[in-house]
């Protein structure tokens, strides 16, 4: 089973929505025309663009991203023309073009190294090119200026954890935790790092509680399909991955030939295993 899948899901999760979902809809678009207005520095339009967004999980971080950078310019605190190039950038980054967002992002952090935004727009585009020890530098600068933000925690945990550093990933997520305990991802997350290093019953408590929060957390039932499986809790298991295959609805259903193939190998397991004892029984007797 390709267990790295559901990962990279996660990893693009913290990038930007646009890049990794397909489906159209009001926030997708609320939110690409935000990121239109604002690098034309029209702010309080893309503020209102990015509201709209916020009604969707999947796009609020990244809205809430936006939307904080913009109300420090209106508050004074950022240089508009600044501000601007930033937002401009955002649009290199939107339509993948990591090198030319990377360069600028590094002129404005020249400019004005007090932009947290600065740093946390290209420590996303540095987990896109998998630049991962660049990254995790960002999102430390960017916990810096904000080190009451969970979310830079969780990308750092993130970057971390792409990195090998599963004991540091946690200790980040676990910190996102804390600041923010009603969001699913970070015990997703975190409980994807206790499965890597092979602590199962943290694992499992750290996703039942995501599920808890997220009832269709899809990546979450995902890894906890994993985590049963390695616990041999092959029911539990299969009822995870069944859940899997019924809330997804992606366009190439990876995680649900995923789960399939999972169940059908756990069935088969199973039936073996059940032939085995029944053997056995018949030999003692």
């Amino acid at each position: 089973m390709n267990k790295m899948l559901s990962f990279t899901a996660v990893l693009f999760m913290l990038l930007q929505p646009g890049i990794c979902f397909s489906d159209q809809g009001n926030p997708r678009d609320s939110y690409f025309s935000g990121i239109d207005l604002a690098s034309r520095g029209e702010l309080e339009r893309a503020k209102a663009a990015y509201s709209e967004a916020l009604s969707d999980k999947r796009f609020k971080p990244y809205a809430e991203l936006e939307i904080r950078a913009i109300d420090q310019v209106l508050a004074g605190k950022i240089n508009k023309d600044i501000a601007v190039r930033a937002f401009k950038a955002k649009t290199y980054a939107a339509a993948k073009r990591w090198n030319e967002a990377i360069s600028e992002y590094y002129k404005i952090i020249d400019a004005c190294p007090s932009f947290s935004y600065a740093y946390i727009s290209r420590g996303n585009a540095y987990l896109e090119t998998r630049s991962y020890g660049k990254a995790v530098e960002d999102f430390t600068e960017a916990i810096k200026l904000e080190p009451d933000n969970a979310e830079l925690y969780n990308r750092r945990g993130v970057a971390l954890q792409s990195r090998g550093n599963i004991d540091k990933a946690v200790k980040d997520y676990s910190s996102a935790i804390e600041r923010d305990p009603k969001m699913a991802l970070y015990y997703c997350n975190r409980g994807r790092a206790y499965y890597v290093k092979g602590k199962l019953d943290a694992a499992l408590a750290d996703l039942d509680e995501a599920i808890k929060l997220d009832p269709d957390y899809l990546d979450a039932y995902l890894v906890k399909g994993w985590t049963c499986e390695d616990m041999k809790l092959y029911p539990d298991a299969i009822t995870a991955y069944k859940k899997v295959i019924a809330i997804d609805s992606s366009t190439g259903k990876e995680a649900t030939r995923e789960a399939e193939s999972a169940i059908k190998d756990l069935e088969g397991r199973m039936a073996k295993e059940s032939g085995n004892a029944e053997n056995d029984s018949k030999k003692n007797k």
